[in-house]
């Protein structure tokens, strides 16, 4: 495969999108994907493993809100697709790649029939077909066998896995990529995870395709809880950027300002630290933030200065919970603390021993009787002073 994502190349916002009207512009906007140094990382990672991986192979792609891991599966998808027709012009039966949301369901059990259903279709192969019988037409003196609505039932899960087997096989996709996996193996309970997760990894038993399943760090927890996942899974971590990936960040930030659908263009430099650090150096925080920029810019009829961004940042609460989940999910994927984590996560030596003390002193019970009060100062008998 192709490495590399060309993320240096500057695009410019189509003159057409300028004058588009607003609905139109900012869904270019959220649609455009921006390569950069972290993206062609963890897009080459992918790459290596699909190429390299044994039949069957699951990858676990992990990262906090904003790093790209939707993008990076429109990415691959692309990829993967164009590159199998390029090399292989005359099949018109393999799929070389699915990628799917995996939708959590409305009273918290993910529902596979639904997720099945999904993949059928992508696989283009509705399951319709194989569940009705047959019954013969006539239609305008032409003989038909098509699909007997009448005798309808509901399909099973049996079935859909048994049609979802043969897709696999007849479809021979390279890649499966569910993105939103959390809700899939999701459970309180461990042995569930377990089954769920074994139920997922049988997809592509006895098959050249490789299942990427992508999630908040959530799904890093589950992929531990799992023996599958556990041993057969490889882990790629999309991290945010570093404090002294200066450089990388800002490539990110000039190219989002290029292709920002504002008439006359942005000029976002001066703002570039406070965007940065709201954005927790993530491109897709960035990205959301300049959204609300052009929405309002348009709205109030004026180009996007400090008050109007002033808007656009994320409430203080909510800013400190994207930035503690990307602290707690950076400590559990790469064992250290983000070099920007100033918690103290352990206590000291010394602090720890005198925990340990307090626990070992002896307790001791209140032997006052009930009823007595204890006598204090300025109480002489039965006069008060």
């Amino acid at each position: 495969m192709r490495k590399g994502t060309e993320s240096r190349r500057v695009e410019k916002c189509p003159d057409e999108i300028l004058d588009a009207p607003l609905g139109v512009r900012v869904k270019f906007f959220k649609d455009a994907i921006v390569k950069h140094d972290a993206f062609d990382e963890a897009l080459e990672k992918m790459e290596t493993a699909i190429a390299c991986g044994l039949p069957g192979t699951m990858l676990v792609l992990v990262g906090p809100a904003g790093v790209g891991k939707s993008s990076l599966g429109d990415e691959l998808h692309v990829r993967v697709s164009e590159e199998f027709f390029e090399s292989n012009p005359d099949d018109k039966y393999t799929i070389p790649s699915v990628c799917i949301e995996a939708w959590s369901g409305e009273d918290g059990r993910f529902d596979w029939k639904d997720f099945y259903e999904q993949i059928l279709e992508a696989l283009q192969a509705p399951l319709i077909s194989n569940t009705l019988p047959e019954v013969r037409r006539v239609i305008a003196g032409r003989e038909f066998f098509l699909p007997d609505v009448t005798q309808r039932r509901a399909p099973t899960i049996s079935a859909y896995r048994a049609r979802l087997r043969r897709s696999i096989r007849e479809r021979k996709p390279l890649v499966l990529f569910f993105d939103e996996a959390s809700g899939i193996i999701q459970s309180s309970s461990v042995e569930r995870v377990r089954i769920k997760s074994n139920t997922l990894r049988s997809m592509v038993n006895s098959s050249n395709t490789t299942m990427i399943v992508s999630g908040a760090y959530d799904l890093y927890d589950l992929a531990l809880q799992t023996g599958q996942l556990a041993r057969r899974g490889d882990v790629i971590h999309v991290r945010p950027y570093l404090p002294h990936q200066v450089e990388s960040v800002a490539k990110v930030f000039y190219a989002l300002q290029e292709i920002m659908p504002v008439k006359g263009g942005c000029k976002l430099e001066r703002f570039a630290d406070q965007i940065v650090h709201q954005a927790l150096r993530t491109t897709g925080l960035m990205k959301k933030i300049m959204t609300r920029g052009i929405v309002l810019s348009s709205k109030l009829n004026r180009p996007i200065d400090e008050e109007i961004l002033s808007q656009c940042y994320f409430k203080p609460a909510q800013w400190k919970k994207l930035q503690t989940d990307m602290f707690d999910g950076y400590l559990k994927v790469e064992g250290v603390q983000h070099p920007e984590d100033k918690r103290k996560l352990v206590p000291d030596e010394g602090e720890e021993e005198a925990s340990d003390a307090d626990k070992a002193k002896p307790k001791t019970s209140n032997t006052r009787r009930v009823g007595r009060t204890k006598p204090s100062r300025g109480v002489r008998g039965d006069k008060h002073a």
